[in-house]
């Protein structure tokens, strides 16, 4: 039982350790995440107003971690709309690759489109 749960643990942190690497280079500044949650427990319930707290200390441009992905958030209605504009904005991050698997790239529905 103890080495199903050592192993079970040894899994979690290799996992972890895997998709919560070091910030990516280039990426703009932000606060320091905690582990597993990143920055989604500093911006707590009113998002906004803290992504407006944090633009006076880090910039317009700001990158925090959701979790195990890396975000950019943009306070400034110039930046908003030049990144709009550019393709690599467009479409949706595959955030669910249980989902991915399970369709085989096929249509999922509207709830699942991009566009």
């Amino acid at each position: 039982m103890l080495l199903i749960f050592l192993t079970s643990v040894a899994s979690l942190l290799a996992w972890y350790l895997y998709n919560t690497g070091p910030r990516p280079k280039n990426f703009p500044p932000g606060p320091q995440g905690i582990p597993i949650f990143g920055n989604a427990l500093q911006l707590g319930k009113h998002c906004c107003k803290s992504a407006l707290d944090l633009q006076t200390q880090y910039g317009d441009i700001i990158g925090v971690r959701m979790g195990t992905h890396w975000t950019v958030i943009l306070n400034n209605p110039e930046d908003i709309r030049e990144a709009f504009n550019k393709p690599e904005f467009c479409g949706r991050i595959g955030f669910n690759p249980i989902m991915d698997t399970t369709t085989e790239g096929l249509n999922s529905g509207i709830a699942f489109s991009q566009g």
